[in-house]
């Protein structure tokens, strides 16, 4: 995935048959068909004329996730966590906080179709 479309590449391209589905803008799997043109007239090398289907996949960007650092003392002002691996494709929530105790901190994809965690 690239956040523009993708064209799957197909080889021996010819004139007598259209393919649909080969162009994407997204991550997944999708089925690209290949016709005849004029089945009739016209074989694929193993004297068939059937609608070929071929899957076309776009992978995900794999991102790193985030790993809290450091000890937090009260001290009466908000603490913020620090996290590693910071990056623009998600959400932190929870992360500051201003009275003692356990919190949990959540990291959350923005965009769980072109984007996944790396493990």
């Amino acid at each position: 995935y690239t956040g523009e479309e993708q064209t799957a590449t197909l080889t021996n391209i010819g004139e007598h048959y259209t393919v649909t589905g080969n162009k994407q803008t997204n991550a997944g799997t999708y089925k690209v068909t290949v016709k005849l043109n004029d089945d009739k007239n016209y074989t694929w090398t193993d004297g068939t004329n059937v609608e070929l289907s071929l899957d076309f996949v776009i992978n995900a960007v794999k991102v790193e996730k985030p790993v809290i650092t450091g000890t937090y003392t009260y001290t009466g002002e908000e603490q913020t966590a620090t996290l590693t691996n910071i990056g623009e494709h998600y959400t932190v929530t929870g992360n500051k906080q201003t009275n003692a105790g356990t919190y949990k901190v959540t990291v959350k994809l923005n965009d769980y179709k072109n984007y996944t965690w790396t493990d």
